[in-house]
């Protein structure tokens, strides 16, 4: 066979051309040989594969991340929760308490407690519903501030006294 003949992919091994419109002007996925006992397939066929085995592996890994954002999206959502008042306690806020509310989700993969969390203070609660853990993290966060404001500040180790600092940046007594 004629070396330039080998070469050329117009006249590449015609026993084993597809039509065009399968795979352009490539060729199947048999290989052919040349004159040089090797085994190749054309160029332009080996990056037609090369394309398509990067297309199914994008589509899989598509599949995957979309199955995970279904799995994120049925879970129950944590929430940004303000406090705006303490009352009836006699203590008011400053400005409004951002607090964190995440539900605590059970073997079926529903909800079966709220966990309400001041970050700033470093204090936590945990109630049946929403509202319930918010009340009792308000009163928490009260008992805590009397605990806490009672005692010496000196007296305080570093964490109580960081939380008291927080407690004091958003409420304050009013009596």
């Amino acid at each position: 066979m004629d070396r330039n003949r080998l070469l050329d992919p117009e006249s590449q091994c015609e026993s084993y051309r597809t039509t065009a419109t399968e795979w352009g002007k490539g060729y199947s996925y048999q290989e052919c040989s040349h004159s040089f006992g090797q085994r190749t397939r054309p160029r332009s066929q080996q990056v037609l594969v090369a394309r398509q085995i990067a297309l199914v592996s994008l589509a899989a890994k598509v599949e995957e991340l979309s199955r995970r954002v279904e799995e994120l999206e049925s879970r129950p959502q944590s929430h940004s929760v303000p406090i705006n008042t303490f009352a009836p306690k006699p203590f008011e806020a400053i400005r409004p308490v951002m607090v964190l509310v995440e539900p605590v989700v059970d073997e079926s993969g529903e909800p079966s407690d709220y966990i309400a969390t001041f970050p700033d203070g470093a204090i936590s609660v945990t109630g049946d519903t929403i509202e319930e853990a918010v009340s009792l993290l308000k009163d928490r966060m009260v008992a805590q501030y009397k605990r806490l404001a009672q005692r010496p500040r000196v007296s305080l180790g570093r964490i109580p006294q960081q939380q008291l600092d927080a407690l004091q940046g958003v409420m304050r007594r009013t009596e």
